[in-house]
């Protein structure tokens, strides 16, 4: 039988995302003070803080506080679903017998959520915010494990088949 994964990036999409930004502007920041030949410094100090504030301190910051939603690990193994930080940090877990509902969101990705709570007609901000409540993107992997562990049907999912 074929090892089934169990161990998923939160958000792909968001934590490789956040890093081209941060080398992106990192770039930029580079090339507009060293490279260019009229530097930033040369324009003022407005400028210049203006540019290494949006280029530099801004894109740091939103890393450093996007970085628990991009880069958190999730384990489904047969005592629930676990989050944590680099595998490191342990901030959420939830299991099987505490499950009350599974929900597919599409937003720009497709997301995955899964509660000690009804969730019902709340919406995404306010799911993703929720201390009871764990998300990841979905994918056919994903369904692929969550269906060895558990078997109630994810609310949002065409025919419950694993396509969204």
């Amino acid at each position: 039988m074929k090892k089934t994964k169990t161990k998923f990036i939160e958000s792909a999409f968001l934590g490789y995302g956040l890093t081209f930004m941060i080398v992106l502007t990192y770039s930029l920041l580079i090339l507009v003070t060293f490279v260019s030949k009229n530097t930033i410094f040369d324009a003022g100090f407005v400028v210049s803080f203006v540019c290494i504030f949006m280029l530099g301190i801004l894109p740091t910051l939103t890393w450093i506080f996007m970085i628990h939603r991009g880069f958190s690990i999730i384990e489904i193994n047969e005592t629930g679903i676990h989050k944590s930080l680099f595998i490191i940090f342990r901030k959420k877990s939830i299991l099987w017998d505490e499950v009350k509902e599974l929900r597919i969101i599409h937003m720009v990705d497709t997301w995955l959520f899964i509660g000690k709570i009804e969730m019902g007609q709340m919406c995404y901000d306010k799911l993703v915010n929720h201390k009871d409540v764990l998300h990841l993107t979905y994918s056919e992997i994903v369904y692929t494990a969550l269906r060895q562990y558990c078997d109630k049907e994810i609310l949002g999912l065409n025919n419950n088949l694993g396509n969204p």
